[in-house]
């Protein structure tokens, strides 16, 4: 089966070494593979949904469509064309909007990253260039598009409009349907300034990544000056939000529209039922804070049981989702100061703590703002579990999105006990492990293979009944001791 191939590379300028071994490597080998046409687009109209000086953009296609020729990508066995030159790409996103739904382009989490805070001053083109890449590859009938993980979501983005397109005309197949290429054995290239950050063409420091245009001794000098540890996160956990917007962050989403997002909000329910029995065992007064509440199922089952409630949710999309379908009182700052003491009865953290930058300073925190005999119930993932070590650096728990501290079942208690608290129960989490391998499969194989996941997942619990390893995933319950 012929497999046509369709990838664009904006034309903005420092094409850099996460650019070749992300991209345009691939597009090589991409193009020397049997049966497969290839088709390579410099996508200029794409770049200038930021300002842009027009001599230096056309300077910028020129030296893009050079580093093709350069790499490796050979005109007589691929296309290569200029985006702008082909008008269809214009008329083919002009249609698609009209196809497309305000609430599918709204979960595109890219432009909040792009656009920041100041997203009222950003260009509709900005907002709207998703649907311009779904004109883009449904133009030509792509069978298969090479993606990285954050463009996963625009790809689902791209299969929705057309099959709302086939739909709304009674035209089925009409617009094909294409499939991502996740590229494997490939690790992200960091900035060299901040090993937190991708390397980045629009990052504005030239010291920042290895330009393929840099000259050898260029690239020495910058290679001296890169810090090779990571710089700390943000010093406030403000700022923390952009690390949680991921189209594998499930627990801020309530879709369901695949069998495996079905699956786990089956999943989510019933860990709720088991959350709240578990609170109520610990909890007299009922005032509860959940730190991380996500889009706030969890917080509105304890609201509807009688709890006095508060939630701290540092992502907007999932903060609006809880006030505007729960009407739940839900902060967007992380600042625990803010509390007085003796404040809360129950905290809770669901899967949250190995997220928390200063760790050690929100759990002295965690012992000013409870009662006495209060209780903090967290969850958290086990290294040591089986599955981690069968899928070692694939294991989806090591950075799902991002993942600052990892955890063994014993270090928790000696971790809390510092500040007063007794570790008073674990209990086991046994549906994380399918979750967590499922993802781990499509991490490792670019695939989602469900019934693979859930045979790792099960045969690492079975494993951790007879092992020392502990099942993946535990409630955790903590004391604080009486003053």
């Amino acid at each position: 089966m012929l497999k046509k191939i369709f990838s664009g590379v904006q034309p903005s300028g420092n094409l850099h070494l996460g650019n070749y071994l992300g991209a345009i490597k691939n597009f090589v080998d991409l193009q020397n593979q049997k049966e497969t046409e290839c088709i390579y687009c410099i996508v200029d109209l794409h770049a200038i949904t930021v300002k842009q000086e027009p001599k230096e953009l056309k300077k910028n296609i020129r030296e893009t469509l050079a580093t093709f020729i350069a790499s490796g990508i050979d005109y007589k066995k691929s296309i290569i064309f200029n985006q702008s030159s082909v008008s269809a790409h214009a008329e083919g996103a002009w249609i698609l909007s009209c196809v497309a739904r305000m609430g599918w382009v709204n979960r595109m989490t890219q432009f909040k990253e792009k656009a920041g805070k100041d997203k009222e001053k950003a260009s509709v083109g900005l907002y709207a260039y998703p649907v311009l890449m779904a004109a883009d590859i449904l133009l030509y009938d792509a069978t298969h598009v090479p993606v990285g993980h954050d463009q996963k979501q625009h790809l689902e983005l791209c299969r929705d409009i057309a099959q709302r397109f086939n739909s709304d005309f009674n035209a089925p197949d009409f617009l094909k349907t294409p499939e991502p290429l996740i590229q494997k054995n490939f690790s992200r290239i960091m900035s060299l300034k901040d090993g937190m950050k991708k390397m980045s063409k629009s990052d504005p420091s030239d010291l920042s990544r290895i330009n393929l245009t840099d000259e050898k001794d260029l690239i020495v000098n910058k290679i001296k000056k890169a810090k090779t540890d990571p710089m700390p996160m943000p010093a406030k956990e403000e700022n923390l939000e952009k690390y949680y917007i991921s189209d594998n962050y499930i627990s801020h989403t309530n879709t369901s529209k695949g069998l495996f997002e079905i699956l786990y909000q089956i999943v989510r329910k019933y860990a709720i039922v088991q959350k709240l029995k578990l609170v109520k065992k610990y909890s007299k007064t009922k005032s509860l804070l959940d730190v991380g509440c996500g889009t706030g199922e969890f917080l509105n089952t304890c609201k509807a049981a009688g709890f006095k409630t508060k939630g701290i949710e540092p992502s907007e999309i999932a903060r609006m989702q809880a006030i505007d379908n729960y009407n739940l009182d839900v902060s967007e700052n992380t600042d625990l100061s803010q509390f007085d003491e003796d404040s809360f009865e129950t905290i809770t953290m669901w899967h949250v703590l190995e997220h928390i930058p200063n760790l050690n300073e929100t759990i002295e925190h965690f012992s000013r703002i409870l009662e006495k005999n209060g209780t903090v119930i967290i969850a958290v993932p086990n290294l040591k579990s089986w599955d981690a070590n069968y899928y070692k650096e694939y294991w989806a728990a090591w950075d799902v999105p991002i993942h600052l501290w990892h955890f063994s079942k014993a270090s928790i208690g000696s971790l809390f006990k510092k500040c007063g608290f007794n570790l008073v129960r674990t209990k086991p989490m046994l549906f994380d492990s399918f979750y967590v391998s499922i993802l781990s499969e499509e991490y490792k194989s670019g695939k989602k293979k469900l019934l693979k996941g859930f045979a790792i997942g099960l045969i690492s619990n079975i494993i951790a009944f007879f092992s020392k390893r502990g099942i993946l995933a535990q409630f955790i319950c903590l004391e604080k001791k009486t003053a």
